[in-house]
């Protein structure tokens, strides 16, 4: 889930700081891991077990 700390890189762009803006398209200028709100689901790993 996703938390309020998280929010610093990953919510909404527009409610980014600018420094972490500039930071998140000069490393990961693909990166689509942005937009979320608290609570929002970003992850999750299934593992199924067969005998």
């Amino acid at each position: 889930m996703t938390g309020t700390l998280c929010l610093a890189c990953h919510g909404q762009v527009s409610s980014l700081d600018p420094a972490v803006r500039a930071v998140l398209a000069e490393r990961y200028p693909a990166d689509r891991a942005t937009g979320y709100r608290a609570g929002d689901l970003r992850g999750a790993v299934s593992v199924t077990f067969v005998p």
